[in-house]
């Protein structure tokens, strides 16, 4: 029996054309992506360079085990579910400030842009993540939230970096086999050649 192993590879190069690059947002107000390989509608914006670690989607299911009198464990109760995406990026521009601090946080200069944090979240957005599947064409797309912009590391010898963590809200978008809202859809599915 031959098993395909996949890897977690971006689909294509950063600069090569395509959409906006490894990863990129649009405006939770639009239409995201229902299929690993349509143009989505909007515009999108560049996330930048992902890090040779790549992305981690962490999944977590809260539960609490009953006991019955004999101390034996018997039934397992969900008490609630989460979901995280974090992104190692780099670079620095104005797109990106954008997506790490929120829109309100920069402000557009005569000779380019800056940052001022006043401390509030930036908007809910989808992040779509274009990935190579293992039926030719991968996506992976959330309805998420930057929890915190984190730590950025100034240093000559090396890039501006940032891990966005994301946080991952369901999305009547993203429906399961039973009809129910879903934190992400993860498609991954052969393109169709016209």
């Amino acid at each position: 029996m031959t098993e395909t192993i996949a890897t977690g590879a971006p689909r294509f190069a950063h600069d090569d054309g395509e959409v906006a690059g490894y990863f990129y947002s649009l405006p939770i107000t639009a239409t995201p992506p229902a299929d690993a390989t349509t143009t989505p509608t909007g515009t999108p914006i560049d996330g930048g360079f992902v890090g040779a670690d790549g992305p981690t989607l962490t999944v977590e299911l809260d539960t609490e085990m009953l006991e019955d009198w004999n101390l034996d464990e018997v039934l397992q109760l969900k008490t609630g579910a989460t979901a995280t995406l974090e992104i190692p990026v780099f670079g620095w521009n104005a797109n990106q400030a954008k997506v790490i601090y929120g829109a309100d946080s920069v402000v557009t200069t005569a000779t380019g842009f800056k940052v001022v944090w006043a401390g509030e979240l930036a908007a809910r957005q989808f992040f779509i993540l274009e990935l190579a599947g293992v039926n030719g064409a991968g996506r992976l797309v959330v309805d998420g939230q930057v929890g915190s912009p984190g730590s950025t590391n100034l240093q000559k010898s090396g890039a501006l970096t940032h891990t966005l963590s994301i946080k991952l809200f369901k999305n009547a978008a993203f429906v399961d086999a039973v009809g129910r809202s879903g934190h992400f859809a993860w498609y991954d599915e052969t393109p169709v050649i016209p």
